[in-house]
């Protein structure tokens, strides 16, 4: 049997935390002291608001600290890995306050993974505890758990929130009764209390091209990323401060909470700044405007097919959404005639944000940029930078490179070890593997995925380009453009695309090219109809999986 705690082989040396500490991009806060300093100034006010209802921020955290010394009395420690796989619900907020507390490491699992993909990460990341649902949309989370804890010993304990837990596993409300009743008190705990260049989090990368990365974050790298959201996201939005609302802003999430962005910006971002977070466990664009006129949201965040379903939802025009200051949208570039009907249509401002699991959300459109700015993929944060290289290494700007970054944001290393963290950096740069490229302001346009590239005669297809035209087709609601052998020119272009008719051939989609001006080389060789994507949890196509059926 292996050690219940893991030893993190992390790349952060000396040198960087003086430099960030020196340049103030680190602050060396940690969250939990966060939430406990709002929760003194406004014990009354709401912090979550779930669909069990709504927790005060004192009632909040004074579940977090039952939980912290429940997992305590479980034997959690500094360094244990906790897996979390829970809808967007209360109980996954207090999970990670509570294993952080303690020094234990999150290790956070959108609740769309399934058992192959969960062996995997549990072998990887060896979680003593799992905390999960007992049923979520039909799917009975805690027994494909119960079965994967018979094949993995490192699990201890599985926690289920909801009834019909499995046998020999713990509720929920036991794991807090437990914490409530310990012998573990408040100067017990600080004992464990972690520093904030620990390793926190341990997130697997969603897996756009093949097998998932599993990332370690520490709260400096995270709360750099949260911090500086608010300062340049919401900057200028007031806060609502009432009797029954926080200091802070008021958030909706519906991203899943276990994809880096719902991590960040739906626990992180609005909580260490004393806000409130409402989330929705399920996408409808319906429910989505309901909570948001309802709970006077000012900042929500989702991927480019939320922003079509809400310009597209019927109930949108009755809707009173003033309050509604911003949408980030994440995951994928925000085609033009989207925006353009967007910046019509609604009370908010869409910016758009580029990012990894490596190092949150980089780069974000500025509230104040023209349209023309913001259909980029925005402007590196303060404290970070990028770069485009060609294949020399020599940077070049207005042409297509290697996406590089730096800065506070980024991640201390790859769970597979020294090794496989070495060989995504050139020098001080992270190669985050995407293609993009960087205009004269710095502002950043991605235009693929390494692995995506198809080459044709020598010459790249412009794949994300070509997928945006096609956007505009009548006929097509979605297009995926993956490359596949065989061509006698290198690759052959296969445009896969979620069709509004059926009876969409790829004549019609190579005489709309020709039509709108492309390249006869960059048109697609092939179509393949499809009725859905294999999608990441931040809404990204996953390109890999097409090419299995080519």
């Amino acid at each position: 049997m292996k050690p219940d705690k893991q030893y993190f082989e992390t790349s952060l040396m000396r040198t960087r935390i003086d430099e960030m500490e020196l340049n103030g991009d680190w602050s060396n806060r940690l969250f939990f002291d966060s939430l406990r300093y709002w929760a003194s100034r406004q014990p009354d006010a709401i912090a979550i608001k779930d669909s069990f209802g709504g927790i005060s921020w004192d009632a909040f955290v004074a579940e977090v600290e039952a939980v912290s010394c429940g997992l305590l009395e479980l034997g959690v420690r500094p360094g244990v890995v906790v897996q979390i796989q829970l809808p967007n619900w209360r109980h996954f907020v207090i999970s990670v306050a509570a294993v952080e507390r303690i020094g234990a490491v999150v290790n956070p699992v959108s609740t769309i993974v399934r058992s192959n993909e969960l062996a995997v990460m549990s072998e990887l990341a060896q979680p003593m505890v799992v905390i999960t649902a007992s049923n979520f949309r039909g799917f009975e989370l805690a027994s494909m758990h119960a079965q994967l804890r018979e094949e993995c010993d490192w699990v201890k304990e599985l926690i289920v929130v909801g009834l019909d837990a499995p046998v020999n596993a713990m509720t929920w409300d036991e794991l807090v009764e437990q914490g409530r009743f310990s012998a573990y008190d408040r100067s017990a705990v600080e004992l464990v209390t972690p520093t904030p260049n620990d390793v926190c989090e341990l997130i697997f990368t969603s897996g756009t091209t093949g097998e998932p990365k599993g990332v370690m974050h520490t709260q400096n790298t995270l709360n750099a990323a949260s911090e500086t959201f608010m300062s340049t996201v919401c900057e200028g939005i007031k806060s609502n401060f009432s009797d029954s609302a926080p200091e802070g802003l008021i958030f909706h999430l519906a991203l899943t909470l276990g994809d880096q962005n719902g991590y960040l910006y739906g626990i992180r971002a609005p909580l260490e700044s004393g806000g409130q977070i409402v989330l929705q466990d399920v996408w409808d664009s319906k429910e989505c405007l309901r909570l948001i006129e309802k709970h006077k949201v000012q900042v929500s965040m989702g991927g480019a097919s939320f922003l079509t379903d809400l310009l597209e939802a019927k109930s949108l025009k009755d809707s009173e959404l003033s309050e509604w200051k911003r949408f980030v949208c994440v995951g994928a570039s925000i085609p033009a005639s989207v925006l353009e009907r967007a910046d019509e249509t609604l009370p908010c401002v869409v910016v758009p944000g580029w990012g990894m699991t490596e190092c949150g959300l980089l780069t974000v459109g500025q509230p104040i940029d023209s349209l023309e700015r913001r259909l980029s993929d925005g402007y590196p944060h303060p404290g970070n930078s990028v770069r485009v290289v060609d294949d020399k290494g020599l940077t070049v700007v207005n042409r297509e490179g290697n996406l590089q970054c730096q800065g506070s944001f980024c991640f201390v290393g790859y769970l597979q070890g020294r090794e496989s963290t070495e060989s995504c950096w050139d020098g001080g740069w992270f190669d985050t593997g995407d293609r993009a490229s960087v205009d004269s302001s710095g502002y950043i346009k991605i235009l693929g995925r390494n692995q995506d590239v198809i080459n044709r005669g020598g010459v790249n297809v412009p794949v994300t380009e070509i997928e945006n035209v096609l956007l505009r087709h009548e006929a097509v609601a979605n297009v995926a453009i993956v490359g596949k052998s065989g061509n006698q020119l290198g690759e052959a272009a296969c445009a896969f695309v979620i069709p509004i008719h059926a009876d969409l051939e790829l004549e019609d989609l190579t005489t709309f090219l020709e039509e709108n001006n492309i390249t006869e080389q960059f048109w697609p060789d092939s179509l393949a109809l499809v009725e859905s994507f294999p999608m990441t949890p931040s809404g990204k196509v996953q390109k890999y999986k097409l090419r299995l059926v080519l």
